[in-house]
């Protein structure tokens, strides 16, 4: 598994293949990445970060616009059952991370 955690938090979490490799991304938050560090094995922090080309709900924001212009109820792009499997994993990754917020309670 490749690890990477959420530098605010300070929890890693693991993406793909082996633990051994040691390899690491740091991202500076999870619902909009605007900072991307990589820290290979043994290697030097990387900046992996690009500027954003626009507002950070622009891509959101055109997408409703364009499904309303077309009398659409659901996007291609991100489903209902896509949006379903996201807030799954997301749920579960709270779990295992003990996250828990005010409003959970």
């Amino acid at each position: 598994m490749l690890p990477f955690c959420i530098q605010r938090l300070q929890i890693p979490f693991y993406l793909q293949k082996s633990r051994e490799k040691k390899e690491l991304f740091i991202l500076d938050r999870i619902q909009t990445i605007r900072e991307v560090k990589f820290i290979p094995k043994g290697g030097q922090i990387q900046d992996l970060s690009v500027p954003a080309s626009h507002n950070e709900y622009y891509y959101e924001i055109a997408e409703f616009i364009d499904l309303i212009e077309r009398r659409l109820c659901e996007s291609t792009i991100n489903s209902h059952d896509h949006s379903l499997a996201t807030l799954e994993i997301i749920d579960e990754v709270r779990k295992q991370s003990g996250i828990i917020y005010p409003a959970d309670k």
